[in-house]
């Protein structure tokens, strides 16, 4: 109480110099606060949570909680002006104020991940509290100068090196605080039998501080990988760190299983390597027959091993993740220690999944018979099914370095096919333009051939890539038949584009067709409109005043020149019947344009066809009207010889 009061005073003295400032001097950064080993504690109930920026002090960033109740909870920095062991990061209620809850004594540019002492005149406790920063989302573009996703720059480098810094120092604060719990555990282990609860309490905190530690490391290697080149030497740097985790995660397992079976019986003693297993859990135990409503309850205190067993799975795919996607040279240094980090975190995955899977089987072994079984039956299998997807998920890991070199070979040979899908794009883009380009929407005949010399071999490019996807995929298994499946779904969308540019050729080369069919079309036209001026002439003689000399053989002339042109008339309607049907093949600016002269050629025979019936209904009358005279003439000259 005198040390709170102390430091309360020294802190409340300085309070007014010390405001945090009104405005962000950026976008607020999400905290999340989270507990893995205190939730109950009224402490770490206030603590835990949202926080928002809020303001900076002393050259570092405040954070509020997001309002819940009405007490303001605030996350700041401290210098040293009232005292070292006053300075570092603090939970409280006001920059500089006297209630406060937690206190790390660190002085990181953000707030620390770990190390809180809760209250803050206390020990640290492993795992207490766990602060982390949650990503936000990629901010857009302001305008054309603003960076564009990937492209490098000073201040992003700055940036990077700074992340790579502070997660650094995260790490390392995580490594000390598991070593110092390993001693502590070794210490209450050393003890006897009685201190063995708490170094398991203790370890499993510690465990659970870094497994939370590699989680966060690999979704900020997962956030760097978006980032593109730009995020490659984040990438690598958090790569490197992993191993340091994992180390330490082996030795607390260590440190379990003596506290599981006392303190030098891991050793050997009298029942060597035997007496060990059985203290694990290894050896078979008989298991007496339960209750519907004891197995329930059994089957419940599983949910929780189960999920912690999908969650060491999911933690080797995160582990193993990065290097997939970046494979480093298995026989290098940075390889041999990355497949040695992925193989051990598989192999204890693994451990847990088995264990978990005896525990499940002779919780079943267990079970009655009945109606009253039937539900607990389902529950099991639905278990067991969930535990046989995570075996699915752990096998390609077990053998990494067999993974990793899978993955480097398929990375090459992924590499080929690449140069050439993106050569086929490329390809099938400049057909794409060709096409565009034609203002009529219709293209050359040069321009067709130009392009039908393109297609042909990009599609036979994109098939023969095809086959060579196709070969890999048969016996690619996990990430690897992951990649081969995306290069086959690319191919696909490549083929298709390339066999749709395919089908645009051939309605050009219809529409060039149609082209020359319209050109005959004008042909046929303009022959029907000459037959008709011909056959006006033939009738001119029998639209004058007086006898129409010779009017037999005019009369004959007229009816040739007559059929003539609405022969020549019907045989162009013809022809632009079927150009007009031609024009369904072609695309749509080009068939609109050519059923425009379509129309156009066929309002022109129309005129001629009203021409011809027009001229021969007038001349009809005047013709025979001639001939009748001329009979009716005869008819007299006869009448008079007879008389």
């Amino acid at each position: 109480a005198a040390k709170g009061a102390a430091k309360g005073a020294a802190k409340g003295a300085a309070k007014g110099a010390a405001k945090a400032a009104a405005e962000p001097e950026e976008p607020a950064t999400v905290l999340t606060v989270t507990s893995p080993t205190g939730a109950g504690d009224p402490i770490v109930d206030t603590l835990t949570g949202d926080y928002i920026e809020q303001g900076t002090n002393q050259g570092k960033k405040v954070y509020q909680k997001k309002a819940q109740n009405s007490e303001t909870v605030l996350l700041y920095y401290w210098d040293n002006r009232d005292g070292d062991e006053y300075s570092g990061w603090w939970f409280g209620e006001a920059v500089g104020g006297t209630q406060v809850w937690a206190h790390c004594e660190a002085h990181t540019q953000a707030p620390p991940v770990m190390k809180w002492k809760v209250p803050w005149d206390q020990p640290v406790k492993p795992g207490a509290l766990m602060v982390k920063p949650v990503q936000a989302a990629p901010a857009k573009a302001a305008g054309k100068g603003a960076a564009q996703p990937g492209a490098s720059s000073p201040a992003g480098a700055t940036t990077s090196g700074s992340k790579v810094k502070d997660i650094t120092e995260q790490v390392t604060a995580a490594e000390k605080s598991a070593q110092e719990s390993l001693a502590m555990a070794k210490s209450l282990l050393a003890q006897g039998p009685d201190g063995a609860a708490s170094a398991r309490d203790c370890l499993t905190a510690a465990q659970e501080m870094l497994l939370g530690t590699q989680k966060s490391l690999a979704e900020d290697a997962r956030e760097a990988k978006t980032s593109g080149a730009a995020g490659q030497p984040v990438v690598a740097a958090l790569t490197k760190l992993s191993p340091r985790l994992n180390t330490l995660q082996a030795s607390i397992k260590q440190e379990l299983v003596k506290c599981k079976v006392g303190p030098g019986a891991a050793k050997g003693g009298a029942g060597g390597k035997g007496a060990a297993g059985a203290a694990v859990g290894l050896a078979p135990k008989k298991v007496d027959k339960l209750s519907p409503e004891e197995a329930q309850a059994a089957m419940e205190a599983l949910q929780p091993k189960v999920a912690a067993a999908e969650e060491a799975a999911e933690n080797v795919a995160t582990t193993a993740g990065p290097l997939l996607e970046n494979p480093p040279e298995p026989d290098g240094e940075e390889g041999k220690a990355a497949i040695a980090e992925v193989e051990a975190t598989a192999k204890g995955a693994q451990d847990q999944l088995n264990a978990v899977k005896s525990e499940i089987a002779r919780t079943a072994s267990s079970f009655g018979t009945g109606e009253g079984w039937v539900q607990i039956r389902t529950d099991c299998q639905a278990m067991q099914k969930s535990l046989s997807g995570v075996q699915l998920k752990l096998n390609p890991f077990k053998s990494f370095r067999s993974q990793l070199t899978q993955k480097i070979a398929a990375r090459k040979v992924i590499q080929q096919i690449s140069e050439k899908v993106e050569a086929a794009e490329a390809d099938v883009e400049k057909v794409v333009a060709a096409c565009n380009s034609s203002e009529s929407g219709q293209m050359s005949a040069e321009d067709i051939e130009a392009a039908e010399a393109i297609v042909g071999p990009c599609k036979k490019n994109l098939q023969t890539a095809g086959l060579m996807v196709d070969t890999k995929l048969k016996t690619a298994t996990g990430p690897m038949k992951d990649d081969f499946q995306a290069m086959k779904d690319r191919l696909t969308r490549a083929g298709e584009k390339a066999e749709e540019m395919g089908k645009v050729l051939l309605r050009q080369k219809k529409g060039l067709d149609l082209e020359k069919g319209l050109e005959a079309c004008k042909t046929r036209v303009e022959q029907a409109e000459e037959a008709m001026v011909k056959y006006a002439a033939t009738e001119e003689p029998f639209l004058q005043e007086g006898e129409v000399p010779d009017a037999s053989k005019a009369l004959s002339a007229v009816e040739v020149a007559h059929k003539k042109a609405e022969a020549s008339i019907a045989q162009a309607r013809t022809i632009l019947k079927k150009q007009l049907s031609d024009t369904k093949m072609l695309t749509e600016a080009a068939a609109k344009s050519a059923t425009e002269r379509i129309t156009s050629f066929s309002e022109r025979l129309d005129v001629a066809q009203r021409k011809l019936e027009e001229m021969a209904r007038t001349t009809f009358a005047k013709k025979y009207q001639d001939v009748l005279g001329a009979a009716f003439d005869a008819l007299l000259v006869c009448e008079s010889k007879v008389q």
